[in-house]
């Protein structure tokens, strides 16, 4: 056999093979032959119930199985175990933007998990700081007749709302009332005129012990002791 009849015997074995390489190429690229890879963990805090009056659930999917986890919000923190594909939900927590810690061959890992918009009533509410009882004035008065004071209080607070107090004073709680914040971190001063029974025995001169307790019952509950000292006239 010449050279020139192998040449023309060999040809269509070689066009055979690249005619047949890109269905090979296609083969190989296509989805179906590279089975689906499961997402690594992930959490979401779901809300149920009522838009109104909305509770949370806090979802977690695909973590290592039986791992240990941990997680926490500003409001709350939750722990326990995965099952054994991976998945837990704690029912019933606090709204917040919560971050799950756990352990993976060896090393920390974290996941943020994903929030919903927050429910009106978190939406802007109003956050009370702090509460103090400044003074109750004046400093002398006529013990031998029923006697008046000013009782001065700071309420400070953040956020947009609206603040409910009351205060309380010898013999009496008076009616609540209520202070309005408008959102960035702010301080109210609140004032009370109340009136102390007489104290005909007690000396001119002599210091007496009285009190204007200030106490806020909403959005949290918090009080302030007024404990005060005046003289007799």
């Amino acid at each position: 056999m010449n050279r020139q009849r192998r040449l023309a015997l060999l040809s269509p074995l070689v066009i055979t093979a690249v005619a047949f390489a890109p269905a090979v190429a296609a083969q190989a690229a296509s989805p179906g032959s590279v089975p689906a890879q499961k997402g690594g963990p992930s959490c979401e805090l779901e809300q149920v119930g009522k838009k109104a009056s909305p509770t949370y659930n806090l979802v977690l999917d695909s973590f290592p199985k039986n791992t240990h986890v941990r997680a926490e919000s500003d409001e709350e923190t939750v722990s326990g175990k995965v099952n054994r594909n991976g998945d837990r939900t704690f029912k019933n927590v606090e709204y917040g933007e919560y971050t799950v810690f756990y352990k993976s061959k060896g090393k920390n890992q974290k996941v943020s998990c994903d929030t919903p918009p927050p429910p009106k009533d978190k939406a802007g509410a109003v956050d009370l700081i702090d509460l103090d009882f400044v003074s109750a004035t004046p400093a002398t008065a006529d013990c031998k007749n029923a006697m008046k004071f000013t009782a001065t209080g700071v309420i400070k607070a953040k956020g947009k709302g609206t603040v409910s107090y009351q205060w309380a004073t010898p013999g009496k709680t008076h009616a609540q009332q209520k202070v309005e914040f408008t959102g960035p971190e702010e301080s109210k001063t609140v004032t009370k005129e109340f009136t102390i029974p007489a104290r005909p025995d007690a000396a001119a001169g002599s210091e007496q012990s009285s009190f204007a307790d200030l106490k806020v019952t909403t959005p949290s509950t918090a009080s302030a002791n007024g404990d005060f000292k005046f003289k007799c006239a």
